[in-house]
């Protein structure tokens, strides 16, 4: 009988927990900023009967700890920053700074008896509760935070209702991404991050000990077989280029083209770093360039801009083990009327449709003679040659539908509307 009565307690507070995350989830829908999305998460708890007080802390990773952004039910002046420690197992907050550092839920219990707010402010009157969890708020490997709950009982924290809870963490996660990566198409600001990567690509790295030699890598494009960059080399003779990409695991070298004078224009694809493209697209990140030159190879990551920069860094760091920062800085876009039409082009087309022009174009297909036929850069994206030109010239139509507009037809000789 008591086991069917604890059994129908823990359902009720799961379906009640479900109703919070569901309240959650429309105010992710309804909110506009971070700011206004975490007031809200903590305002969702607060209300519920299940729970006492919920606040969300911003991870201040320059000073290892958490700071408090947004709380409900308790005085967000009540909330001083909690140390993360790494071995302090007697602090009260442990469970806060645990989850920091497995980004996992954590619970604490408090045991008999009710818990005040002592580790911040013992001397005002504050919530008693008597269990709390720790909830990471994570997207794709990059913590943005810690959302913390504290109930008045001590069985509100189920294994059922983690699972929920942790799910909960990562549609705030998804939420904070969205929104930021909204920010960034209408800021005139980014974050600029250039690094240093060793311990690759060292045959190509050799050749760039001469004054005038580099190598310019500015356009990347997914493809089938990976990573399809184009690029060019300055001050190195075309065969020792050729050799050392040879040498060079994991890299395949598609096209090399002479330019004028001792520069060539260069086009390979290579299995290294594609997963770090990936997942630096998915926090609205992208490589603007990279370039090996005085034997050193480094690269720039463009991201939006963002009250931490530390797990965007951390995020590179993961993709890439070899690498190392080495300058960081705050840049304006410009905006200018081309950009203006490169952007509503781009959000004209499909992704397929994207990269197949881009490809094509950085391949040389609009050249006169043409560097690169069709079938061969259908071969390049590994899809068939009707798929490419499907793709190539519903691109190209949506192209010209940007640039000449029913205004612009109107001004042709002997046209009528």
């Amino acid at each position: 009988m008591r086991e069917r009565a604890r059994r129908r307690e823990q359902l009720d507070t799961l379906n009640r927990l479900n109703r919070i995350g569901q309240d959650v989830t429309h105010a992710v829908i309804t909110t506009s900023t971070r700011d206004d999305l975490i007031r809200a998460v903590c305002e969702q708890f607060a209300n519920s009967e299940l729970f006492r007080f919920a606040w969300v802390g911003g991870v201040d990773h320059a000073q290892d700890r958490v700071a408090p952004l947004a709380a409900d039910g308790i005085d967000l002046n009540d909330l001083t920053p909690v140390q993360i420690t790494a071995d302090d197992e007697t602090s009260p907050l442990k469970s806060i700074s645990t989850a920091v550092q497995t980004q996992a839920v954590q619970v604490a219990v408090s045991g008999n008896g009710t818990t005040k707010v002592e580790p911040w402010h013992p001397e005002r009157e504050t919530p008693a509760y008597r269990s709390s969890a720790s909830v990471p708020i994570i997207h794709e490997g990059l913590l943005y935070g810690v959302l913390n709950v504290y109930a008045a009982s001590d069985s509100v924290f189920s294994t059922s209702a983690v699972e929920t809870l942790s799910r909960l963490g990562e549609v705030i996660g998804h939420a904070i991404t969205a929104i930021e990566r909204k920010e960034a198409l209408v800021s005139d600001m980014a974050l600029e991050f250039k690094f240093e990567l060793v311990g690759v690509l060292e045959e190509v790295i050799t050749l760039t000990n001469e004054s005038e030699a580099r190598v310019d890598v500015d356009h990347f494009t997914k493809s089938s077989d990976g990573l399809l960059s184009f690029g060019e080399i300055y001050g190195i003779a075309r065969e020792e280029f050729q050799a050392a990409i040879e040498q060079t695991p994991l890299v395949d070298l598609l096209h090399l083209n002479h330019s004028g004078n001792d520069v060539y224009n260069f086009e390979l694809v290579t299995t290294l770093g594609d997963d770090f493209l990936a997942a630096i697209a998915t926090h609205g990140g992208r490589i603007t360039g990279a370039t090996i030159a005085n034997t050193t190879f480094q690269f720039v990551v463009e991201f939006p801009t963002g009250p931490d920069k530390r797990p965007l860094i951390e995020l590179v760091e993961e993709h890439c083990p070899n690498v190392q920062p080495v300058a960081q800085r705050t840049v304006e876009r410009s905006v200018t009327t081309g950009s203006s039409i490169r952007s509503a082009v781009e959000g004209e087309l499909t992704e397929k449709q994207y990269t197949a022009l881009k490809t094509a174009y950085l391949a040389g297909m609009f050249e006169w003679p043409r560097e690169n036929t069709g079938e061969e850069v259908a071969t390049q994206l590994g899809v068939s040659a009707p798929t490419f030109n499907e793709h190539l010239r519903i691109a190209q139509r949506k192209c010209f539908d940007v640039v000449f507009d029913d205004t612009a037809k109107e001004t042709l000789p002997g046209h009528s509307p």
